[in-house]
């Protein structure tokens, strides 16, 4: 008995430990990788900053010369807006507060020129903040492994929390909605001064940072996705939904698409139809495709620029399409008939791309560029109508999911 009660004071002793060091202070060679990590953020948001600034005497300047072709011109009322749009920004020059015209049209064509190239600098910022996040994830994970290896469980412990916290960080939550938003989200930043001592705001983020918090379990990611969870790992945020379609319910999760009532199947009638929660990344996509009408192919779209199509005539051919540019996976793929099940599954494995249709494995693909990301699942057909049953994703869930579904 007395043995029993050791045990159980040694334990709580080990637990009750554990949990102060990992709150305690960090390893030096963290503090240094912050630092750093820190630093080049605050440039980051410096430069977006400063090329944002020096749209401000360009556009300035665009008015100007149209406000003289206005006159050239004897076009009186088009010059009249165009002037009193110079007054309006010259007292304020925030490229944030553009109001875009309707008239006249070179005006507009010029606003308009003006927001794609703001939202762009946007994007690039956001797309770097990310990219610097994965970048940090990697080092961290290097000195989790060196401590671990130095027999540093405690402080490999700690830099494991700090890995597994680096998603919901302010920045990467701005940058994953500015990434959403297609840059169209306003940022915290100083007025235009075209000072080169500016200073970056302590924060970027009163928009996006959650204001309470939902846990996640698989009954509040089934709840999400109208989908079976057969597996979630709350570390690493690694989920596999499936999607049987043997109620309806499971059809609110994708848009575009139609329920056969009879087969018990998602029906996509010449469009593709997609998912409504977003993957970082996307290991494996399976699924069973049954053909109605049409000889359209057979397709899988990751987000907007990245999707395989598989051809279902007779002389079809598998090609992954990324871009403008385009290359076939085979030559030939083989006939398809209407009502015939086509068991499917799509592995990505970082830059390379595996299809498997029945027993047959197609020759694996490389991607001329990494998938942009939040990842969006699509499926679909743009020329027949397509079934789909049985549809399994496994993935990571993106981060603007995850806050979706906890902010719920």
């Amino acid at each position: 008995m007395q043995l029993r009660i050791c045990r159980f004071l040694l334990l709580i002793a080990i637990v009750a430990t554990t949990h102060t060091v990992i709150a305690g202070s960090m390893p030096t060679e963290f503090v240094t990788l912050h630092k750093i990590y820190t630093a080049q953020i605050a440039k980051l948001r410096t430069n977006r900053n400063n090329d944002l600034d020096d749209i401000a005497p360009d556009y300035l300047d665009d008015l100007k010369r149209l406000e003289t072709h206005y006159q050239a011109s004897g076009e009186l009322e088009p010059l009249i807006v165009v002037r009193q749009e110079y007054t309006r920004f010259n007292s304020n020059k925030n490229i944030d507060e553009v109001i875009t015209a309707t008239s006249p049209a070179g005006l507009t064509k010029l606003q308009d020129n003006l927001l794609v190239t703001q939202k762009s600098i946007k994007l690039k910022c956001a797309d770097s903040i990310l990219e610097l996040g994965e970048n940090y994830k990697k080092r961290l994970n290097g000195l989790k492994k060196s401590l671990t290896k130095q027999g540093k469980i405690e402080d490999a412990l700690k830099i494991m929390s700090e890995i597994d916290n680096i998603d919901s960080y302010p920045e990467m939550l701005t940058a994953h909605a500015q990434s959403d938003s297609g840059g169209t989200l306003d940022i915290a930043r100083p007025k235009y001064t075209k000072s080169p001592s500016r200073t970056e705001p302590s924060t970027d983020t009163k928009s996006t940072t959650p204001t309470r918090t939902r846990k996640l379990t698989k009954e509040s990611l089934a709840d999400y996705f109208h989908a079976e969870i057969t597996r979630w790992n709350s570390a690493t945020h690694e989920i596999t939904c499936n999607y049987s379609f043997t109620d309806e319910n499971q059809l609110q999760a994708w848009s575009n698409a139609s329920f056969d009532k009879l087969r018990h199947r998602l029906l996509c009638d010449k469009v593709e139809s997609w998912l409504t929660p977003t993957f970082s990344s996307v290991r494996k996509i399976e699924f069973d495709a049954h053909y109605f009408s049409g000889d359209g192919p057979i397709r899988v779209m990751l987000g907007k620029s990245l999707f395989a199509d598989l051809e279902p005539t007779a002389n079809g051919k598998a090609v992954l399409h990324q871009g403008n540019a385009s290359y076939p996976i085979e030559k030939s793929f083989g006939g398809a008939e209407p009502y015939v099940c086509y068991h499917n599954e799509l592995n990505i494995d970082g830059w390379d791309i595996q299809w498997t249709v029945g027993k047959r494995t197609l020759p694996k693909k490389k991607l001329l560029k990494p998938i942009s990301k939040p990842i969006k699942i699509g499926l679909g057909s743009p020329e027949s109508k397509v079934m789909y049953s049985n549809i399994t994703i496994t993935g990571v869930l993106s981060p603007s999911t995850i806050k979706a579904i906890q902010g719920r």
